[in-house]
């Protein structure tokens, strides 16, 4: 009797490897079929490469052409045999995915909306329970999401715009984000000794201003000047 080789670590991660990336493969095309099933004028799969570094890991996104709303699918962790779906939220202009508030005291549910079907589902009963199952319940919230993310990405444009105004009247220095992903208010800083700091700060959804700043009249009304009366 033989006995049977020992596998090494590099050999087993190797096969590991293997399996992983054949397992992903195939969900990848099990994905672009349910993107045929749902319409291929309305939905695409946005695809991996296996000369990705961690293409084994990767997770099919299928994406409406309209508006860029996406979903995954991928193996259920915790229930072998079965596919998991769940949603994927608008990203800021900083790159941050913005998802919606859930709980008990939101309108817009307690929990993402997700479902699970049975891998043996072919493509087309796979594309039915997603059509029936997820995207009514998908598909609203993330349009209310994305409304909200455009709403934050212009208010972020407006106060960095509106600071520098300030800036250039007090000829002072603006210091913002100290990077894409910080969301510091923009404040005005000032070298004249009797007028201090200037903050120009917004509150979390960005629709109220509060301006606190040390300057002369005549600067005073300048600033004034930037805020035209409502029609």
């Amino acid at each position: 009797m033989t006995d049977k080789p020992v596998e090494t670590w590099e050999e087993r991660r190797a096969r590991e490897k293997s399996e992983a990336t054949a397992a992903t493969r195939a969900l990848f095309d099990y994905a672009g079929r349910i993107v045929h099933e749902l319409g291929g004028d309305v939905w695409e799969l946005m695809t991996g490469s296996e000369s990705d570094v961690d293409f084994e890991h990767r997770r099919p996104h299928i994406r409406r052409k309209t508006d860029g709303a996406n979903f995954d699918i991928g193996s259920a962790y915790h229930a072998k045999g079965r596919i998991y779906v769940s949603g994927n939220w608008p990203k800021d202009s900083t790159g941050t995915e913005q998802r919606p508030y859930f709980s008990q005291y939101s309108d817009c549910g307690t929990e993402a909306p997700s479902i699970t079907f049975a891998r043996t589902k072919t493509a087309a009963q796979a594309a039915r329970d997603i059509e029936r199952r997820f995207l009514p319940a998908f598909l609203p919230l993330w349009e209310k999401q994305a409304a909200a993310v455009t709403r934050l990405n212009n208010s972020r444009e407006q106060r960095k715009e509106l600071a520098h105004a300030i800036a250039d009247i007090l000829d002072g220095k603006v210091r913002g984000p100290r990077d894409d992903r910080d969301s510091t208010p923009y404040t005005v800083t000032t070298y004249r000794h009797e007028h201090g700091i200037t903050n120009v700060e917004f509150d979390h959804d960005g629709q109220d201003i509060s301006i606190k700043v040390r300057c002369t009249l005549d600067e005073l009304k300048q600033i004034a000047a930037l805020f035209p009366p409502a029609d």
